[in-house]
Parts: structure tokens; sequence; C-alpha cells
């Protein structure tokens, strides 16, 4: 059946007869109506949109948002295209849409279009230095507002967690990329790592299954455990060995005891990084580093602050971040214990 001969068996099962006459002026009114709700039915998508247009135009708000779809809506393959070269797509964050939830960010802040205009011109990973803010360093690319909702971006992929900063990084930096289907945050020509305020270095809980050589040195030596600087001493490695070297315990003892014991939890190289018991509160921080360094296989890393002084960051490789460690143990993190092998970092922001 064609759609004149639809038309005419609607019209004629709507007449009073059955048998439409053109002539009839209520057969012609049938019609008429009928000619009408198929126009209507088929009117073209832009004059429903005049229609929707005419209804918001007393909610600003509405018509902003509008507005601000329309235009941003241009860039949206071009932004895709790019933004998945950045290895970010629908898979990136498992409780949202990252693309989706960039785009957003930018065009709500009116930032998109600058933004699109200079892919060229946003900076290297390397040009942001070993400090700074990164707030402050991308304000020419996006407003302190976007920078500030991508830093904070983050959730979880494939069960791990996607930690603040990392797809912030990815979007704003031209050579950095998320790390896909491989164990890291990001690549920069290689293992880019991005810790916030607070992250650990691996694992928080670790077991000693092969018992603590340093605790039976103590007992041995008639050492009682008790509180000192806030810390129980058989808790304190570094205060342990001081404590075993004031008994008169020989140097060569002590430090095959106290590594016997990280041993069972930090690799041999680092545990290898403690050389002297006298600097002991600063060797065993360089060896938490160590240890997940090389076995992360990192290249470098990036610490962002991302709960205190929003934003500041230090960018470095390992020699500079045990340099760090040497000149700011207590700004690094916590006295390393027995029962905290693996403290939070920078628990004081990043100043």
């Amino acid at each position: 059946m064609n759609i004149t001969d639809k038309l005419y068996t609607e019209w004629a099962w709507r007449t009073e007869s059955g048998v439409p006459d053109i002539n009839n002026p209520k057969d012609k009114a049938i019609l008429d109506k009928l000619i009408a709700e198929l126009v209507e039915q088929t009117e073209s998508p832009y004059s429903q949109l005049q229609v929707n247009i005419s209804k918001i135009k007393d909610d600003p708000e509405a018509v902003e948002f509008l507005n601000r779809y329309v235009n941003s809506r241009r860039f949206r393959a071009p932004f895709d295209e790019y933004i998945a070269k950045q290895n970010i797509n629908s898979n990136t964050l498992e409780d949202t849409n990252a693309p989706d939830a960039i785009f957003n960010i930018l065009s709500k802040n009116g930032d998109l279009e600058k933004y699109m205009d200079n892919l060229d011109n946003l900076p290297s990973f390397s040009s942001l230095g070993s400090s700074g803010n990164l707030v402050s360093k991308l304000d020419s690319i996006v407003s302190v507002e976007s920078a500030n909702a991508l830093i904070k971006l983050g959730g979880t992929e494939g069960g791990r967690g996607v930690g603040k900063a990392e797809v912030g990084i990815a979007t704003l930096c031209k050579d950095v990329t998320m790390m896909e289907g491989e164990k890291g945050d990001l690549n920069w020509n290689g293992y880019l790592e991005v810790k916030g305020s607070r992250a650990r270095l691996g694992k928080r809980d670790h077991v000693f299954t092969g018992g603590k050589k340093l605790l039976d040195l103590a007992t041995a030596n008639e050492i009682e455990d008790e509180k000192i600087k806030g810390s129980q001493l058989y808790n304190a490695p570094e205060l342990l060995c001081s404590a075993l070297l004031k008994k008169g315990v020989n140097k060569e003892t002590i430090m095959a005891a106290l590594k016997d014991d990280l041993k069972q939890v930090y690799s041999e190289q680092a545990v290898n990084t403690i050389t002297n018991l006298d600097n002991l509160g600063i060797d065993i921080r360089v060896a938490y580093l160590t240890n997940y360094w090389y076995s992360e296989g990192v290249k470098h890393i990036i610490f962002v602050d991302t709960a205190f002084n929003f934003g500041n960051y230090l960018s470095f490789n390992y020699d500079q971040s045990v340099d760090y460690i040497k000149q700011n143990p207590t700004k690094f993190c916590s006295p390393i214990r027995y029962n905290q092998l693996g403290p939070q970092i920078f628990t004081n922001g990043i100043k």
C-alpha cells in the first residue's frame, strides 16, 4: 500500500459514510485535519528546536546551557580524536566516562575552544620543572576552575585506583599519556608515577614470617621495651639500633640483624641502601622509596599536593627523590616503624 492509499484509507475510516467526498464540507474538514497531523509529525527537527527555544526564553540558566552546548558541540569530534591519542577513553575510569567528564569540565568553564586551538602549544611535562603549582603553571591554557577540576578527576580502572592528577596531567601535557593495559599511572617515555597527598609507596601492612632478629638481639642484651619519643622502642628500628650501640653491641652485628628483618619486606637492592646506623632514620626512608621505585619500574615520579596546598608538586627522578629525602626526611614521611613499613607520604602537604 503506497502513501496515497494509506492516506485515503485513514480518511475513509474517519468519515461517517466510509466513502469520503471531497465536495462534502465535513469530509473536506477531516482531510484537512489529517493532512495537518501528518505535516506536524514530519516537522523538521529545526522547527522543533525553534519551538523548544521559545519555551525556555525566560530561563537564563537553560539558555546559557543550550548556548554552551551548541558552541562546544563542533569541537566534540576533534576533541575525541585528540583525547584518544592520550589513551583516555571510556575505560579509563570505571565510575564515569573520562572523555565526557573532561569535555564537560572544559565546556562548562569556557575553556574548550582555547584548549582545542592550543593543542600544539600544550606544555611538555619537562617544562613543568622540578617544583611549582600545577594550577598556576597551566593557567595559560585553561582556567583555574578547569585546572582544579581536572586535577581532582580520578577513580578506578580495572580494579586499580586512578589517583588524582593522573587524568589531568595526561589531558594538559602533550607528551604524557595514560598507561593503558600495563602496570603504572602515566607514560612519559617510560613509567611516570603520580602520588597525591597521603599516598603510600606500596602496601600498608607487612608480615614478618621470619621473626625480628633485631628484637631478639635487644632481648639478649637485656634492653627493655619502653616508650621513647612517642614510639615503643621495640617498634622503632632506628631507636632500637641506637640503644644496642649504647649497650656496646658492634655495628656489624646490629646492621646484619636489621637488614635480615627488612629483607622480609624490602628488596635486597633497597636494603643495601642502608649504610649508616648514625643516619638510620634517613637511610630507611631511602630504602622505602628504593623498594617501591625499582619493584614498580618507575622512571620518574611527581608528588602532587591534593589536600593541603592544592596543586603544589615536586617532580623528581630517582636521584633527585633521594636527595630530597636526605634533606627533608620528616616532610617526606613519618619515621619507619616495624608496624608501619609503608607510611603515608607528605602527610602535611607540599610547601
